[in-house]
């Protein structure tokens, strides 16, 4: 029986890859059920799928299995999987730790895949989309800004939207409350602060 596992690819719909060949779809059917035809121009082996388990394919391919860009997907959409699951995370981290983590699963060939990986440059652009899909919108006014969940939090948990006043005369003061407690706790301690105008977001007009 042949083996098959299915892959992300770029449109975020499911494409086989069995016997370690890629397949593209040629139709889909209601109730779960598709046709495949090899990746490689010029092969006409095909396949059948129903509800992503293999039904039949119909003979053997003429060419080697299409490894480099099997890697390159696979560890791509590693990436974009961590990245969905913490989007505040740096991507330049996220590159290099699953790098190091993806190599050092159980392939047959490590050398082959350290070749293989792609390098920081060609995947960015990729990996910011996703992170930029898990994003809030930006809101078109003031009244629409909504910070939350994960957006109110700083990274080790703690709450850090000291204040949220207003709609649409809006001020929102940022920071931990243990931080406010330190700096009002000590002895004759005046607090001071500065504005600037030159990197406040859209519709604000100083931080």
């Amino acid at each position: 029986m042949s083996a098959i596992e299915w892959i992300e690819t770029t449109k975020k719909k499911e494409q086989p890859i069995i016997d370690g060949h890629l397949f593209k779809v040629k139709e889909r059917k209601s109730g779960g059920k598709a046709y495949w035809i090899c990746n490689t121009k010029g092969c006409d082996v095909r396949a059948v799928t129903n509800n992503r388990n293999l039904v039949h394919i119909n003979k053997n391919h003429w060419h080697n299995c299409e490894s480099k860009e099997i890697i390159t997907r696979k560890y791509a959409n590693q990436c974009k999987n961590v990245i969905r699951k913490n989007p505040l995370k740096p991507i330049p981290q996220i590159f290099n730790e699953e790098r190091l983590t993806f190599v050092n699963n159980d392939y047959n060939n490590r050398e082959e895949v350290i070749a293989t990986l792609p390098n920081y440059e060609s995947i960015k652009s990729s990996l910011y989309r996703t992170k930029k899909e898990n994003f809030p919108s930006q809101p078109a006014i003031r009244s629409q800004l909504i910070i939350n969940d994960l957006w109110s939090k700083t990274i080790d948990g703690r709450d850090f939207v000291l204040a949220d006043n207003g709609i649409d005369d809006r001020i929102i003061i940022f920071g931990t409350s243990a931080f406010l407690i330190k700096a009002c706790s000590l002895q004759n301690s005046v607090v001071f602060m500065d504005g600037t105008f030159k990197s406040t977001p859209p519709l604000f007009k100083q931080i």
